[in-house]
């Protein structure tokens, strides 16, 4: 099978990678074989292949990237049978997503929505991952208010969709570009941060998703209600997702981790709201949940451009050049998956 393997890390990863055979995987006790048909890629990719997790990663190079992806189960198992359409996200240290045949365990693995390709499935795991965290650990409920900061981004524009969907009341922060794509998919209000600050909207949020941290943080705790939940992606407020995705945590980060973060949790403090760090891991049973939720509000993934993994050099370029969505590496034709 061909699959995309990085040598080494390197602060130049396409000059690390290279497309090449491989034998194909042996399965492990609750695994299946899925013959991938497409994986999106995400600057975690890159952030990987550069070793900046490398301390916590069990997995050394050479090893095949990517995280996000779908394809056709091809042995049976327990939850799933050959010739279902299945989407994964493997979490930020295993990885595999970028070759013809992965083994992976069922746990990890959701049913694809009927009538979506498999690049949009493809595009679509870490997103809902997140947005559906982001929903059930704030504890949202229909009438809150939500600020996503990012909105225009996958994971903002997924957490828009479930949360407008949900009976919540949306406002969108991001690039101008994306005002008209967020208020499609539900928000009911969008700052463009170039021309002004959700601190002049005059308002407050029951919930505020931080998707970028410094600033971003900053302007989230500024607007939270008293009471409110700042859910942020930039802060962790206990190592449970890190330990979901199978990272090696050194102790001297364990002890640490208070110093490191200590900012923004005052922040949260002095604004009387809860603050949920949180890191998506691997969850087909969350997956399936989201997945079940998108269709609902009926949402897909947007994708910017779709290549053939021959092309992978120009799928990471592209990534690079601040896409309007998910780039998508065409691994085989889904009639061949």
């Amino acid at each position: 099978m061909k699959a995309l393997i990085l040598q080494t890390f390197s602060k130049t990863p396409v000059d690390a990678m290279v497309l090449t055979e491989r034998p194909e995987p042996q399965l492990a006790a609750g695994q299946v074989l899925v013959r991938m048909a497409a994986a999106a890629l995400n600057p975690a990719d890159l952030h990987i292949a550069r070793g900046e997790m490398k301390m916590m990663s069990p997995v050394k190079p050479p090893f095949a990237l990517g995280v996000d992806g779908a394809g056709i189960v091809a042995s049976d198992g327990v939850r799933f049978r050959r010739g279902q359409r299945v989407m994964l996200y493997t979490g930020l240290v295993q990885c595999g997503t970028l070759a013809e045949v992965m083994a992976v365990p069922e746990a990890w693995l959701a049913p694809v929505p009927e009538g979506w390709s498999l690049e949009e499935a493809a595009a679509a795991p870490l997103a809902l991952l997140v947005a559906i965290k982001v929903l059930e650990r704030a504890g949202a409920r229909a009438g809150d208010s939500i600020l996503v900061q990012g909105a225009g981004g996958p994971v903002g524009a997924a957490t828009v969709a479930l949360a407008a969907a949900k009976g919540l009341t949306v406002h969108g922060s991001g690039a101008g570009v994306d005002e008209a794509y967020v208020r499609g998919l539900g928000a009911t209000g969008y700052t463009d941060y170039r021309k002004g600050s959700v601190r002049d909207l005059g308002q407050r949020f029951d919930i505020a998703l931080d998707s970028l941290g410094g600033k971003v943080f900053g302007d989230c705790a500024a607007v939270i209600k008293r009471g409110g939940r700042i859910v942020s992606l930039k802060t962790m407020t206990g190592t449970g997702d890190m330990d979901a995705q199978g990272m090696r945590i050194p102790w001297l980060l364990k002890l640490l981790m208070p110093l490191v973060f200590g900012k923004p949790r005052k922040a949260a403090e002095r604004a009387g709201a809860t603050l949920i760090g949180l890191a998506s891991y691997q969850d087909g049973a969350a997956l399936a949940r989201a997945a079940e939720a998108a269709v609902a509000a009926q949402y897909r993934p947007r994708i910017d451009a779709t290549l053939p993994f021959a092309d992978h050099a120009a799928a990471f370029a592209r990534l690079s050049a601040n896409p309007r969505g998910k780039v998508v590496v065409r691994i085989r034709d889904a009639e061949a998956a």
